[in-house]
């Protein structure tokens, strides 16, 4: 044996044997209904600290008309306070509670993981009203739905009445605890109701989103189903102005009837137009190619300056420039339509002098 593994072998002979920390065995929630009772009455009766926990709706503030509760403390923080509420309650066994003094960072940590997995199941209770290809479920059947979710799992309804207006849980646009409502099939209609006319020269941009019925919340899309980023120790920020389009409203114009007769024209399309000057001269005018260029769809070609869906932060921001970003699309497009129109109308304008002229 060398030298250089011998003085190895002997310096490993040397060191002391260090006997590790057995793991603490987990804590099982389902044998222990009376832990998850204690912590949603406590976020029930405390309407300050559930904002804080779970991010404050810009609905209800809206609705009762105070100010948003911002989120100082961080999600550890505010779960080592929620367990503190439960753990110390009288009503549980004195074992239980000697026990939460022994180690109280394993009780928070295993409340925070616990609420995590209602998460995750609340979000597959809520895709469920919404059928593949056909909408959100209405009516008759979405509570015959909402009853069969109750049987399987009551604690449901609870969590329903915390997270029904926050779209970072509720994956299904809905307003408040009645199921079977989504409001997303309006945005358009919104949209273009307060958006510029197609003939606008494009005064009309402003740095504004459009106004909007606050009645309506349309939940964000790629809903993340409870993974790490829940714990994350930001303030998800949100705001009843936000919109998000899942597809570019396309601006269309119905075709003019000019006075020579009707002239179908598609935007984007490659139009050459034949003005003729005299009998023996014939000149072809060709709009430019980045007139004609048709604008890229709502996203195309572009990454979205935020990556995870459960990141909130700034969103309002970027709504607001994803907003101005497509009426100036529409601008662009309506430049297009009306550069069209005028070469149409200077055609049948040439069109009888030449015929003078032969």
């Amino acid at each position: 044996m060398s030298t250089r593994a011998a003085k190895a072998k002997s310096e490993s002979e040397e060191k002391p044997t260090v006997d590790k920390k057995p793991c603490a065995a987990p804590l099982h929630w389902d044998s222990h209904p009376k832990w998850t009772e204690l912590s949603v009455k406590y976020l029930q009766q405390n309407t300050k600290f559930r904002l804080k926990l779970f991010s404050d709706s810009a609905l209800d503030v809206k609705e009762e008309g105070r100010k948003k509760v911002s989120n100082g403390d961080g999600k550890t923080q505010l779960f080592n306070k929620l367990a503190e509420a439960i753990f110390t309650d009288t009503s549980l066994e004195l074992a239980v509670r000697e026990d939460y003094e022994k180690d109280k960072g394993r009780y928070a940590k295993s409340l925070q993981q616990c609420f995590g997995r209602y998460k995750r199941r609340y979000g597959e209770c809520r895709r469920r009203f919404k059928g593949t290809g056909e909408g959100v479920l209405a009516g008759a059947e979405a509570k015959t739905l909402e009853a069969e979710i109750i049987k399987e799992w009551p604690l449901y309804t609870d969590l329903h009445d915390l997270w029904s207006a926050l779209p970072n849980y509720n994956p299904v646009g809905v307003l408040n605890a009645t199921p079977g409502q989504d409001h997303a099939n309006n945005t358009v209609t919104l949209f273009a109701a307060t958006g510029p006319s197609i003939l606008d020269d494009g005064n009309n941009e402003t740095d504004e989103p459009a106004e909007v019925d606050h009645d309506i919340v349309v939940a964000k899309d790629g809903y993340d189903g409870g993974s790490s980023d829940f714990y994350e120790d930001e303030e998800a920020k949100l705001c009843e102005d936000d919109i998000l389009l899942e597809e570019p409203v396309e601006a269309t114009t119905p075709s003019r009837a000019l006075d020579s007769g009707k002239t179908n024209i598609k935007l984007g399309a490659k139009v050459t137009k034949d003005i003729k000057t005299s009998a023996k001269d014939t000149k072809d005018i060709k709009p430019s190619a980045k007139d004609l260029k048709p604008a890229k769809p709502n996203g195309a070609g572009k990454k979205r300056p935020y990556g995870d869906s459960s990141d909130l932060e700034g969103l309002e921001e970027v709504h607001a420039l994803e907003m101005k970003e497509e009426m100036k699309r529409r601008d662009e497009k309506t430049k297009v339509r009306m550069l069209e129109l005028e070469i149409q109308k200077g055609h049948q304008v040439l069109e009888p002098e030449c015929v003078q002229a032969k």
